[in-house]
């Protein structure tokens, strides 16, 4: 009997072993014919995930709130669109208790006439508990939202003030009510935590709308009524350039900031990360990437005490821009880096920890899907992983089609995108606005299927600029604008 009972003790730890080093891990895509991005995800109590951004092949019209359902396997539940007539956007999401889910965005289909801070709760079906409006009839949009300790929600973003945006944040109840809301100085508010003393730490990405922008990280901390306790700049005098999208509190008290730097590093630009103490002195500062550019958005604490990075790479992986993760430990020091992607187009713009200790990463693609970008999930082992991937057969419609230009406006250089049914000559020109050729990037013959080329404006002045499609008897053009 003695025998028996250490047998299937043996067995139970033997399961219970598996069940805890088993990780379901994917990539997935999601979307229509048009654009679809993922802003943020947040685990399900399921193992499953809600993946929120926005959608303009579904809806009401213009871009709406995209919510999609997952279960562990990445394979969708259901999916919702929130908003009317004209540009719903969601930015951020927050679990809440009893299998809700509060959604941050912003909204120029509802509220005042400007477009409005907006906020959704939704049960685990989806259906709404409330939505509310925050806005002061100017600009205010959202950029990060996070649940606070008394049971309420601290908002960062912008609102506009005399045609400049200023950084903003907004305190609410725990039913979205406004309590407070503090407008500073010229900035964009990018990313927001709660602090170990009940403050607020935020990073800022700087803006001067009457002089040249200065190109610095800036981290502010504010106390528990946000009014700023101390608000501090880092970076190299130019021609550097150092823009910060994320913070996190370190478990010493300081805090580390993560976004990118051009003009040290390896080359182009570089995610950076910054540590600093409880002050927000600078302590040490360190790069990850390659001769072409890389740029950090998201930035996790994670249960070992390291951190994740996320953003895009344009030196590794298999395409133009790939998903790009570095796992660094508690000093910043390299643990692993991963890419994600297919022939053309990824960025992350959110990553979390999940249950299990692997991770999920969530931007868009423009290598896999039903459109021009679809929402695209990245769910890794603790490794950064990935063992099976789900890959939908990508259409490229009945005519040859231009798309937007990323990033748009631009500095230096940009990727135009376009797509077409079958092979023959295609022509890509660039053109001011006085209708002078400025450049011929693409004239040849191109097969069948989705095609980039990277512009760079060397020598280009400040302006709007038009790229011209021909293709099959048929010609597409788009704006674009470079801003030096």
């Amino acid at each position: 009997m003695k025998n028996l009972f250490r047998i299937l003790s043996i067995i139970l730890l033997l399961c219970m072993h598996s069940s805890v080093f088993s990780q379901f891990t994917f990539e997935n895509y999601y979307g229509g014919i048009d654009y679809e991005e993922g802003s943020a995800v947040a685990e399900t109590d399921d193992g499953g995930f809600i993946v929120v951004g926005y959608t303009e092949s579904f809806g009401a019209g213009g871009s709406d709130f995209f919510v999609v359902r997952t279960a562990a396997d990445g394979d969708t539940v259901w999916t919702k669109t929130y908003g009317g007539t004209s540009s719903d956007v969601a930015k951020d999401i927050v679990k809440l208790d009893g299998g809700h889910y509060l959604i941050g965005g912003f909204t120029s289909s509802f509220g005042l006439d400007e477009p409005d801070i907006y906020l959704i709760e939704i049960d685990n079906v989806g259906n709404v508990i409330w939505s509310k409006t925050i806005g002061t009839g100017e600009n205010e949009q959202l950029n990060k939202i996070r649940k606070t300790s008394d049971g309420g929600f601290i908002i960062c973003g912008i609102t506009e003030k005399l045609s400049h945006y200023k950084y903003y944040m907004v305190k609410t109840n725990s039913n979205g009510d406004t309590l407070w809301t503090r407008a500073y100085d010229y900035g964009i508010a990018e990313w927001i935590e709660q602090t170990d003393d009940g403050g607020y730490i935020l990073v800022v990405y700087p803006y001067e709308p009457f002089g040249v922008t200065r190109y610095d990280f800036q981290l502010v901390k504010l106390d528990s009524e946000g009014e700023t306790t101390w608000s501090k700049f880092y970076g190299a005098a130019d021609p550097v350039h150092e823009i910060s999208f994320a913070v996190q509190q370190a478990t010493d008290g300081g805090y580390l900031l993560a976004g990118r730097v051009d003009g040290y590093g390896a080359g182009g630009s570089d995610f950076l990360i910054l540590k600093t103490d409880a002050d927000g002195d600078s302590l040490w500062s360190k790069t990850f990437g390659g001769g072409e550019d890389e740029r950090a958005f998201t930035l996790i604490k994670t249960s070992d005490g390291g951190y994740l990075i996320g953003g895009y790479t344009a030196t590794f992986g298999g395409g133009y821009f790939d998903f790009y993760l570095v796992k660094t430990d508690e000093y910043g020091d390299s643990m692993w880096t991963r890419t994600y992607g297919g022939e053309w187009q990824e960025m992350v713009f959110d990553v979390k920890e999940t249950s299990d200790g692997g991770f999920a990463a969530v931007g868009y693609t423009l290598s896999y899907g039903a459109g021009d970008y679809d929402a695209y999930l990245v769910r890794t082992n603790h490794d950064g992983v990935v063992t099976a991937i789900s890959q939908p057969e990508t259409s490229f419609g009945e005519r040859p089609e231009l798309l937007q230009n990323y990033p748009n406006p631009f500095n230096s250089s940009t990727v135009i995108s376009w797509q077409s049914p079958k092979a023959g000559w295609q022509t890509l020109i660039i053109y001011d606005m006085l209708g002078k050729e400025v450049a011929t990037l693409v004239d040849e013959y191109r097969t069948a299927g989705r095609h980039m080329v990277k512009f760079k404006a060397d020598g280009l002045a400040s302006g709007m600029y038009c790229c011209k499609f021909l293709a099959d008897d048929r010609t597409s053009t788009i704006n674009m604008v470079i801003g030096k």
